[in-house]
């Protein structure tokens, strides 16, 4: 009898090892991607293939009109022009929001005061 419930027993931790593995197998199996969504991304990836083919064949033909230095540097001024209107907006900013924090007086931070609800 003590032999047949060690046996049990012993049957008993090997199938639950077992059923472990199998569910650690089951649980990666379903984190993959099933067919229909690997179908579906295929597909997605095939139509921007085309897409940027064409806009390559666009650009490899000569259609397109090339920026010329003297542009290419206008553009970059004017990039750096506005990159230093918004740091110094952005600086008045906190400037503004911390100078109302400190007349409110107490622990109030300035970061609280603000409500970013702009699209």
């Amino acid at each position: 009898m003590k032999a047949s419930v060690e046996a049990m027993k012993e049957r008993t931790s090997a199938l639950k090892a077992e059923l472990k593995s199998l569910q650690v197998t089951l649980q990666n199996l379903r984190s993959m991607p099933t067919a229909d969504d690997l179908k579906s991304e295929v597909g997605t990836l095939r139509q921007e293939v085309t897409d940027l083919r064409s806009r390559l064949e666009l650009l490899r033909s000569g259609d397109v009109k090339p920026i010329s230095a003297e542009e290419k540097q206008k553009m970059q001024m004017e990039v750096k022009k506005m990159q230093g209107l918004w740091i110094a907006r952005k600086r008045w900013s906190k400037e503004f929001f911390e100078a109302v924090a400190d007349g409110m007086g107490g622990d109030v931070n300035p970061k609280d005061l603000k409500v970013w609800d702009v699209p």
